[in-house]
């Protein structure tokens, strides 16, 4: 609708973009959210252009995304977490890092795609092609190994600041409620009682009369400084 809009003609075609072979087409930008879930997932595409096979489809879909890119291109991929530690991810994100520059990873808040997707924990991969120059790669293990540690640990420290967070909205949500449940009994300002007997004077308590809905009478109390007469009538 947004192309329309801004009067750009979209090349729209009814297909399944993993499953069919690639159609040759190559673009400068890609902005995609592929589909979560694994339904439709049961089994690896018969593609020559991937060279990893997977059932996951949204490994599927970063290869097949690295592929239909030109050189110097670059995309923005939204992938849930269990895609980037999954079985094959490992192999799939080896082969993108040899052509890609993968230059961000951006942890999404909780609740992003609710009410569609609730709990859904997902990131905004950011690469882009490089394909015309060599891109130096780590060659150690050990420091490899090294940052995936260090990302685990900060991946865990933002879930414990997500947690965090949840409890304190709780914990304002309970305080609203009882701050407004004091005000209504009144005990967040001082009675009339209370205020007379600070300022040393008398606190007069006056009878009045009140008419129910079916026209009897009933008593009750009633603070104030004024004498209210003792009967009323209509």
């Amino acid at each position: 609708m947004n192309l329309y809009l801004h009067n750009v003609e979209p090349h729209i075609y009814l297909g399944d973009t993993i499953y069919e072979p690639d159609r040759g087409e190559r673009y400068d930008v890609i902005l995609t959210n592929p589909p979560f879930g694994a339904k439709g997932a049961d089994q690896a595409p018969e593609r020559e252009d991937f060279t990893i096979k997977t059932s996951n489809k949204q490994l599927n879909f970063v290869q097949h995304i690295v592929n239909i890119l030109k050189p110097g291109g670059r995309a923005t991929i939204v992938l849930p977490d269990n895609c980037l530690f999954e079985d094959k991810a490992r192999e799939v994100f080896e082969i993108v890092m040899q052509d890609c520059a993968l230059h961000t990873v951006l942890r999404l808040p909780r609740g992003t795609f609710t009410p569609y997707s609730q709990g859904v924990k997902a990131n905004v991969i950011n690469l882009g092609i490089i394909k015309e120059r060599e891109v130096p790669m780590p060659t150690c293990l050990e420091e490899q190994s090294t940052v995936v540690k260090a990302t685990e640990r900060l991946l865990a420290f933002t879930d414990r600041l997500e947690a965090r967070l949840q409890k304190a909205t709780v914990q304002v949500n309970q305080l609203t409620q009882s701050i407004l449940a004091r005000a209504f009994r009144g005990e967040l300002v001082p009675t009339e009682a209370e205020l007379a007997a600070a300022e040393g004077r008398q606190h007069h308590v006056s009878t009045y009369l009140a008419w129910g809905g079916c026209g009897e009478r009933a008593t009750g109390q009633l603070s104030a400084h004024v004498t209210i007469p003792a009967a009323i009538t209509r």
